[in-house]
């Protein structure tokens, strides 16, 4: 889980040497040859405020210039549909959808997410999760036998609008456990008229705020799991198809 940002050398030292592919690592070094690195450079450019902030808070002295990223022009799929494997087949029976984009690893919530599922099939809740990409642990086409949890596999930009009109996706879902220094997922979810739910970390935070198109969980829904679903759920209940409208527009 994201520490915040602390700068602290010896509490770097030792969150890094409890974590065995990290640990050992001199942290003052890998500091001393960043900070000549940015010695050198003309000008420094980061895609948020939040990714500058945090530049200028491990090396101080030097300031960042916000640019966020842009978007390429829209692009529809081929007339033949999907370039890329055909979407599974879910019911059309009014239980939501909230999906997750893109390749998914333990720091953009992977177990995050499969502990998610286990809970949804535990105790009967009306949702079903489809990660649009893959994961550590299934590079997919995969889906569960109950269909609570589609991995779509690898897709093409281009196709996203179709795959979550299929999918009959209501919200996107960040169940990031460290933060995102801009996210092109987050614009994609957005350009396809989709609302996002996102950590209070980072960018993704950031640039929801600007917007209003979705929901920041609070940080302690975001440190548990059952209290992230539990913000997931009352969001996607149908009492409150107004707000999710609202937010997607």
């Amino acid at each position: 889980m994201f520490c915040g940002g602390v700068t602290d050398l010896a509490g770097c030292g030792r969150c890094l040497d409890a974590q065995q592919p990290l640990r050992g690592t001199d942290i003052a070094s890998w500091r001393a040859r960043h900070r000549a690195l940015l010695g050198k450079a003309a000008f420094l450019v980061a895609p948020s405020a939040w990714a500058a902030s945090m530049i200028e808070r491990y090396f101080p002295g030097r300031s960042v210039a916000v640019i966020p990223h842009g978007m390429p022009a829209a692009s529809t799929a081929s007339a033949n549909g999907l370039s890329t494997s055909a979407p599974f087949d879910l019911p059309d029976d009014g239980v939501p959808m909230v999906a997750v984009l893109g390749a998914t690893g333990p720091d953009k919530g992977s177990r995050r997410l499969e502990h998610m599922v286990e809970r949804v099939r535990r105790d009967g809740l009306r949702v079903r999760f489809a990660l649009i990409g893959y994961h550590d642990g299934e590079n997919g086409p995969w889906q569960s036998d109950d269909g609570i949890f589609t991995i779509h596999g690898r897709y093409e930009p281009e196709d996203l609008p179709l795959l979550l009109a299929h999918y009959r996706v209501k919200p996107v879902a960040f169940p990031s456990t460290g933060p995102e220094s801009f996210s092109f997922t987050q614009s994609e979810s957005w350009a396809a008229g989709l609302p996002v739910i996102v950590p209070p970390i980072g960018a993704l935070g950031e640039r929801l705020e600007a917007t209003r198109a979705g929901w920041i969980w609070t940080d302690a829904e975001w440190r548990s799991d059952d209290a992230m679903l539990a913000r997931i759920m009352s969001l996607v209940d149908p009492s409150t198809s107004d707000a999710l409208a609202a937010a997607a527009a």
